[in-house]
């Protein structure tokens, strides 16, 4: 299936994790994907994985509007278009509220929070379609120990560690036409954890 032949699509945090298995998904379903993050090296090395033709990329801290904004407007001059901006960077710093220090907390902010802003203000510009979906369960780069994993199974009914390609079908499918009618909710990507017993205490 190649929904999206023809389109552009940029994906923050393209460089590893869900942002490179979305970059994947849509490049296999024939879209021009625009490859944003903060390291060079990681985005060129899953650029090298897709097809040169159809793969572009640019560095951008996506905390800054202003780098957002410049990735946005690059894309369009070299494309002529973007239809869809996967506003997908994110970090975590720190653990417990006493443990983490107030400039870990404010880059958090800044880059989860203000960077889901930064892309929707420069992407709306040019009509970009920005998907956005809720992600409450564990994927393959959160596993730390086998405890945590134990733990987190106990209360997953899909039975299997939630996988970047996982996240990356449902991105996609919001970004379809399929999901013409699908707004305004949050749409957990969890294996069904949401829906039995919540998430596992993880303390």
């Amino acid at each position: 299936m190649r929904r999206f032949e023809g389109k552009v699509v940029v994906v923050t945090g393209a460089g590893s994790g869900i942002g490179e298995g979305t970059a994947r998904r849509f490049s296999a379903e024939g879209a021009t994907v625009v490859l944003v993050g903060h390291h060079k090296g990681n985005i060129a090395q899953v650029a090298k994985e897709l097809p040169s033709e159809r793969t572009w990329t640019r560095v951008a801290d996506v905390s800054k509007y202003r780098q957002v904004e410049a990735a946005i407007d690059s894309t369009v001059k070299k494309f002529g278009r973007l239809d869809v901006l996967v506003n997908n960077a994110g970090i975590f710093k720190g653990s417990t509220v006493t443990k983490t220090r107030p400039e870990e907390w404010q880059d958090v902010l800044d880059t989860n929070a203000g960077g889901v802003f930064n892309g929707c203000r420069a992407g709306v510009r040019v009509n970009a379609v920005c998907p956005s979906l809720t992600l409450t369960g564990m994927t393959k780069g959160m596993v730390k120990n086998r405890k945590l994993v134990a733990k987190f199974m106990e209360r997953m009914p899909a039975g299997r560690i939630i996988m970047p390609a996982d996240v990356a079908a449902v991105i996609a499918f919001l970004a379809s036409d399929d999901a013409a009618m699908v707004t305004g909710v949050n749409l957990p990507v969890d294996g069904g954890v949401t829906a039995s017993n919540g998430q596992p205490n993880m303390g």
